[in-house]
C-alpha cells in the first residue's frame, strides 16, 4: 500500500512537471516565430531580438517558479546528487518534511545523520551504502527541532552512462507518517481482539470447572482483573424484586446504595451503565432477583466501552451458568426435603423416564446404523455368491437355510429398533404410530385389535405421545401373555382440558383384591409410574372372567408447570 502511495505523488508530479514544461516549450517556440518573422520584415531586428529575448527569459523564470510552487506544497522532496563532485540538488519539499532548508544541509553535509532517530542511523548507514549500485528503499525515523518524531520513506535510483557507470542518484523522500500511524494502531487493535478472543476461550473452558455459584463468581473477577488491569474494585451484587441488596461479594454501603439508585432493572443481560464510581452491568437473572456487576474505578470507564462487545459477551455466558447453577441449587434443597419426608417428588420418576427414552432411541439407532446395516450387507453377498457359484443340491439347500436365518435376525433387529424407538411417531404423530403398533401385533397375536381415535380432538405433546404408546405396547404385551382375550380395543378421546385412553378386552381377567400382587405381575406397576410422572390417573375394573377394563385421564398441559428444575435443565 505504502509503494502505491509513493508511485502515485510521484505521477501527479512528474505530470505536473511536464505539463509546465510543455507549456513552456509552446511559448519558447511561439516567441521564437514571431521573431523570425519580425526579422524577415523589418530592419530593426536587433532591437526587436532585444525585445523578444527578454520576454523569453521572463517566461522561464515565471515557469520555473510556478513548477517550484507546485513542489513546494507537497509533503515529499525530489533530489539528485552527482556520485563525483557529490554536489546535491532538492526540490523545495525538503523544507516541509525536515523543517530545514537546502543551504542549511548544503553547509553541514553531516546534518542528515543529526536528525535521524539512533534507533535507526546504522540501519538507514548500512541501506546508502548501496546507493548508486541499485535501487534503495529505506523507512526510518527524524527528530525534528519541536522534539516531533516522523516516518520518512526514501527511494533511490542510480542513472547510469552509456559506460555502464552511475552518474547521478535521483530519489524521493516522502513523509509516511500518517500511514505508519495507521500500520500501529492495526497492529494494536489485532492484539486487543488476541488478547480478548483468549481471555474468552479460556474463560469458557473453566465455566466446566465451575459447579457452585461462588466459585463461578470467583472466576469472574479474576479474569475481569486481568483484563482491565485492577487490583480491587470489582463486586458482585444480588438485588431482589423490590430492589433491596440481597447478598454482595464486597464494597463499601455507599457504593451499594449508588448502584441501587443508578441500576435499571429493565436492562438486557450484558447492558454497560455508567454511574459516579465507574460501571455496573446485569449479569444474571434468576428466582425473582438480578445479579449485577459492579466495576469501582471511574477511570477504567474509557477501557471498559473499549471492551463492550467482550464483556456483554462474558456476561451472557455468566448468565446461563447462573441459570443452571440455581436450578441445581433448588434441586438440592428439593431432595434435601424429599429425604426428610421420606417422599419420592413427581419430577424424579419422570426424569427418569425422559432419560429412559432418549437412551432407548440412542441405542435403536445405533442398531440401525450399525448391525443392522452389516447383516443386510452379508446377506446380499451370500445371495451373490450363491447365484456366481451356481451352487446346487445339499449346499444350496444350506446356503438358503443360512439366508433365511440371516432374514431372522434382520426381522429381529427390526422389530426390536421399533420397540425401542416407535417408528414415525414424532414425524407423522400418535395415530399413524400406534396403527402400525396394532398391525405388527397383529401379526403374532391370537386376538383382534380393534381401536377408535375419533374423538381426539386436542394436539398431543412429545411426552403424551410416548407415554401413551409406550402404555400401549405394554398392555398389548400383558394381553399376549396373560389374558388369554380374543378381542381388545382401544379408545382415545378428549374432553374439555383432559385426554382419555382407554383399553378393554374379552380375557380371563383378574381378582381386584389381589391388584397390589398383580400390579408387579403383570407390568401395571410401570404404566402406574409413567402416568403418575405426567400427573395422569390410571383405574383399573375386572374381576374373573370379565375381562380388563382400564381408563387413564391425563390432564392437559399440567405437568408443564412441574416444580423441576432439573428437567428443565435435561429437557
Amino acid at each position: 500500500m505504502m509503494d502505491l502511495t509513493i508511485y502515485i505523488i510521484i505521477i501527479l508530479i512528474l505530470f505536473s512537471m511536464l505539463l509546465v514544461s510543455t507549456l513552456i516549450a509552446v511559448r519558447l517556440k511561439l516567441k521564437n516565430n514571431t521573431l523570425m518573422e519580425l526579422a524577415a520584415k523589418s530592419s530593426d531586428t536587433h532591437k526587436n531580438e532585444a525585445s523578444l529575448s527578454l520576454e523569453i527569459g521572463q517566461s522561464i523564470y515565471q515557469s520555473k517558479e510556478h513548477l517550484q510552487d507546485l513542489l513546494s506544497y507537497v509533503d515529499a522532496a525530489f533530489w539528485t546528487r552527482d556520485m563525483k563532485s557529490g554536489k546535491l540538488v532538492v526540490s523545495l519539499g525538503l523544507e516541509n518534511i525536515f523543517g530545514l532548508s537546502e543551504v542549511e544541509f548544503q553547509d553541514d553535509p553531516e546534518l542528515w545523520k543529526k536528525i535521524i532517530h539512533q534507533e535507526d542511523l546504522d540501519r538507514v548507514r548500512r541501506t546508502l551504502l548501496k546507493e548508486g549500485q541499485e535501487r534503495v528503499k529505506v523507512d526510518y525515523r527524524i527528530m525534528k527541532n519541536n522534539g516531533e518524531i516522523r516516518w520518512l520513506h526514501l527511494s533511490s535510483t542510480p542513472i547510469f552512462n552509456k559506460d555502464g557507470h552511475s552518474g547521478k542518484v535521483m530519489g524521493i523522500l516522502i513523509d509516511i507518517t500518517e500511514l505508519k500511524q495507521t500500520e500501529e494502531k492495526l497492529k494494536e487493535s489485532k492484539q486487543h481482539y488476541r488478547i480478548l478472543q483468549e481471555s474468552l476461550d479460556h474463560f469458557s473452558q473453566d465455566l466446566f470447572k465451575v459447579m457452585k455459584v461462588s466459585d463461578l463468581e470467583d472466576r469472574l473477577i479474576i479474569e475481569l482483573k486481568g483484563i482491565f488491569g485492577l487490583t480491587d474494585g470489582i463486586y458482585i451484587l444480588e438485588i431482589d424484586e423490590r430492589l433491596n441488596l440481597y447478598r454482595c461479594t464486597g464494597g463499601t454501603a455507599d457504593l451499594h446504595e449508588s448502584v441501587l439508585q443508578s441500576f435499571d432493572e429493565t436492562a438486557p443481560i450484558g447492558k454497560i451503565a455508567e454511574f459516579e464510581h465507574g460501571a455496573i452491568v446485569k449479569i444474571g437473572e434468576t428466582n425473582s432477583r438480578i445479579i449485577v456487576l459492579c466495576i469501582e474505578s471511574p477511570d477504567t470507564i474509557t477501557d471498559i466501552i473499549r471492551k463492550k462487545v467482550w464483556l456483554q459477551t462474558l456476561s451472557r455466558y455468566v448468565s446461563v451458568l447462573y441459570e443452571n447453577l440455581f436450578k441445581l441449587e433448588d434441586l438440592a434443597k428439593e431432595l434435601e426435603r424429599s429425604s426428610k419426608d421420606k417422599q419420592t417428588p413427581g419430577w424424579i420418576p419422570r426424569l427418569l423416564f425422559l432419560l429412559s427414552e432418549k437412551e432407548r432411541g440412542r441405542l435403536s439407532a445405533d442398531l440401525h446404523d450399525s448391525v443392522l446395516q452389516n447383516q443386510i450387507l452379508w446377506y446380499r453377498k451370500l445371495q451373490t455368491l450363491r447365484a456366481e457359484l451356481k451352487i446346487e443340491g445339499q449346499m444350496e439347500k444350506e446356503f438358503l437355510r443360512i439366508e433365511e436365518g440371516l432374514l431372522d435376525v434382520i426381522r429381529q433387529i427390526r422389530f426390536t429398533c421399533n420397540e425401542l424407538r416407535p417408528p414415525y411417531l414424532k414425524e407423522l404423530g400418535l395415530i399413524k404410530a400406534l396403527e402400525g403398533l396394532f398391525v405388527q401385533t397383529g401379526k403374532v397375536a391370537d386376538f383382534e385389535i380393534k381401536y377408535d381415535f375419533e374423538g381426539l380432538h386436542h394436539e398431543l405433546s412429545e411426552e403424551e405421545m410416548i407415554t401413551i404408546y409406550r402404555v400401549a405396547q405394554e398392555l398389548l404385551a400383558n394381553a399376549r401373555k396373560h389374558s388369554n382375550a380374543t378381542k381388545v380395543e382401544f379408545t382415545i378421546s378428549s374432553i374439555d382440558d383432559t385426554i382419555y385412553f382407554s383399553y378393554s378386552d374379552n380375557g380371563i381377567g383378574m381378582i381386584l383384591g389381589k391388584l397390589v400382587d398383580s400390579f408387579d405381575h403383570i407390568g401395571l406397576s410401570g404404566i402406574k409410574k409413567r402416568v403418575d410422572s405426567i400427573e395422569g390417573e390410571v383405574e383399573i375394573y375386572s374381576s374373573p372372567g370379565k375381562g380388563v377394563n382400564l381408563l387413564i385421564s391425563i390432564p392437559k398441559g399440567v405437568k408443564k408447570s412441574l416444580n423441576s428444575k432439573l428437567f428443565e435443565v435435561f429437557e
